[in-house]
């Protein structure tokens, strides 16, 4: 049944390539279930591979089951781009459909009326033999088929609009198919992108343990998943939790009239990434979207697992040889009582505790019993007079900090005035400085 299996009318190589994944797990061609469907399926997509696209994974040595489908992705990418650059290049110079209506009934009359995209005359078209240009060498960007004052490339755009006010010093064009093809009519309304990414911020992650391609993306705080590659990874059996339907979060694409995308799927799983033989491993949640194109890594979960690095270059320090965390015990001055002056004539007050999120009580608990182990705090079993409200604080790195609220304990505190010295005071100590240490500082609130 596999090897009768063939691609159905209209159907797409990349629903086939999962009917056909789907198909090869049930076959046994190799010693275990992955290098048989690597085996099978591989074999399967080269021999009902269009000729252009089976050149490129002949060439290809040990090919993968995720390079297949990456490059079947990309190439259906750019033939979709490459129908839709075809059909509106017909529509190029055309104002309205009543023009367009014209344009079918006299082709001569539309011709007579247009501007060349080649050498900017009227009566013909960019594809006409006829054209003085498709010979002529361009005088600004030295291209062969327009001339200079029809020059589209990067050199000869920047200086077109030179000096206008909309103009922008810095406007570049991004993975632009080149219209100066003798193929391609030129026009001035089209740049068709047939790609916006260079692959740099794609990696490889370990999605409930199964391989997928992630793009980094910075502006996205959700990690999102596409449809086709949520039947990828039901298929290869992912281990998830928590798989639900119901989602509250509403997703936009950019631009201000786009509509919400749909949310078939929420769960959550282990997603974890390789580095020089080092796993990186945390847990996120991850949101199906229907019809989908890439599945997209967002920002915090990028950043947990340091794939991803915001900020002024100026806060990105290297640390050299510090202290690993938990290396050393809490320190602890013994045999010293401290003295704090307290204000005879203020009340003691005893206030309300106040009642901590329910998600947050086992994490509370927690944190108090570690900080009980070090001997940074201790029971108090009896009577106080002074009792004030615990406060829980969730960090930006997802760990929880635990304070006290002592606004009104403070106000029985006598302080003691010292004057601060000032960066200038101590700065000309320094002078003859040689050698300087770094304090770590991060329990100094203890």
């Amino acid at each position: 049944m596999f090897w009768t299996l063939n691609p159905t009318e209209g159907e797409s190589l990349e629903k086939f390539l999962l009917r056909a994944t789907e198909q090869a797990s049930k076959c046994n061609f190799g010693s275990s279930k992955e290098e048989s469907t690597q085996i099978s399926v591989i074999d399967k997509l080269i021999l009902l591979a269009p000729p252009e696209l089976k050149e490129q994974l002949l060439q290809k040595e040990n090919l993968t089951l995720t390079e297949l489908t990456k490059m079947i992705n990309s190439y259906s990418s750019v033939k979709y781009q490459a129908t839709q650059m075809t059909s509106a290049s017909t529509l190029a110079g055309v104002g309205s459909a009543s023009s367009i209506n014209r344009l079918q009934a006299s082709s001569s009359t539309s011709a007579g009326s247009l501007e060349c995209s080649r050498c900017g005359w009227r009566g013909h078209l960019a594809n006409d033999a006829a054209c003085p240009a498709r010979n002529k060498s361009c005088d600004k960007c030295s291209k062969v088929g327009h001339f200079a004052k029809r020059c589209k490339s990067v050199q000869g755009f920047g200086k077109r609009h030179a000096g206008t006010p909309n103009s922008d010093s810095k406007r570049r064009r991004i993975n632009a198919i080149d219209l100066s093809d003798d193929n391609i009519p030129q026009t001035e309304e089209y740049s068709f992108i047939y790609n916006i990414c260079d692959r740099e911020e794609i990696i490889p992650v370990r999605v409930g343990g199964i391989l997928v391609e992630m793009m980094i993306d910075s502006g996205s705080v959700k990690n999102l998943i596409d449809e086709q590659t949520w039947q990828r990874l039901l298929l290869q059996g992912m281990e998830m939790k928590n798989p639900r339907d119901k989602c509250h979060l509403t997703f936009r694409p950019y631009g201000q009239n786009s509509e919400p995308l749909r949310v078939v799927k929420v769960f959550e799983a282990s997603v974890s990434v390789f580095d020089s033989g080092n796993e990186l491993k945390t847990d996120a949640t991850f949101f199906v979207v229907e019809a989908g194109s890439q599945a997209i890594l967002g920002k915090e979960t990028a950043k947990a697992l340091g794939v991803l690095i915001i900020g002024l270059p100026s806060t990105h320090t290297t640390v050299i040889n510090s202290i690993e965390a938990n290396t050393m015990p809490f320190p602890k001055i013994k045999g010293v009582k401290l003295c704090i002056p307290i204000n005879k004539e203020v009340s003691p007050v005893a206030q309300h505790a106040r009642r901590p999120p329910l998600a947050l009580l086992t994490r509370i608990e927690e944190k108090l019993d570690g900080l009980l182990k070090q001997d940074i705090i201790e029971s108090v079993d009896e009577y106080s007079q002074w009792v004030s409200p615990l406060v829980a604080i969730v960090k930006d790195n997802g760990d929880l900090r635990l304070c006290v609220d002592m606004r009104r304990a403070n106000e029985a505190i006598l302080r003691e005035n010292h004057p601060m010295p000032t960066f200038e005071d101590f700065m000309p100590r320094l002078r003859n400085a040689k050698f300087f240490s770094r304090l770590d500082v991060k329990d100094a609130f203890h």
